[in-house]
């Protein structure tokens, strides 16, 4: 199902309008959402696709966009202006994917990924998914390699360490846990 939302400004006027599906309307994306989730308004739910793009479109022409003397920041007038559902193409991704490689972030933009990430709950069943995909995965000694050599030299603070013991306290492991932790030390001991 999908719903029309508007986020709004400090006075309580909108200034996007748009169609989204699930927590859409949540998401940070193009610097669209408000700091406040006070003024962020569903406007319409549980419509199809087709009636929210219509019903964006609809409002989008009521109100008008900034381009056009209104007062929305939207880039297109609404009804499908994005393509919902889209699948990139394997070779539009692997092109992205090499203008990438070799790019180094500055510390301000990690600073800005990792604001961005804190706190961010991953959906429910997405462990057991995680898990599912990679049981069975070979992993060459090359990438075991690579692994290894990133994690040589971190050394943890106590700020970081003091976080683990209460996070443990507060959610504290099984002994069936606890087991399969002990075998698979033993047995890395015993290739060592």
């Amino acid at each position: 199902m999908f719903y029309t939302y508007a986020y709004l400004r400090e006075d309580g006027t909108p200034y996007y309008i748009g169609k989204g599906s699930g927590k859409r309307a949540y998401q940070k994306t193009k610097g669209h959402i408000p700091p406040d989730r006070e003024r962020i308004l569903i406007l319409k739910e549980n419509l199809t696709e087709e009636e929210a793009f219509k019903h964006e479109e609809y409002l989008i022409s009521v109100i008008g966009r900034k381009t056009d003397g209104g007062i929305l920041n939207n880039q297109t007038d609404g009804g499908g202006g994005g393509i919902s559902g889209y699948i990139m193409p394997q070779e539009l991704r692997e092109h992205h994917s090499k203008r990438q490689i070799g790019k180094k972030l500055t510390e301000e933009h990690k600073r800005k990924i990792s604001k961005a990430l804190k706190g961010r709950k991953q959906p429910p069943g997405f462990s057991e998914r995680m898990s599912k995909l990679h049981k069975g995965k070979v992993i060459s000694e090359e990438q075991k390699r690579k692994s290894r050599e990133t994690q040589l030299g971190n050394k943890w603070t106590e700020e970081q360490k003091q976080r683990l013991k209460d996070y443990y306290k507060k959610n504290p492991r099984s002994e069936e846990w606890k087991q399969n932790l002990r075998d698979y030390q033993a047995n890395k001991r015993k290739k060592a």
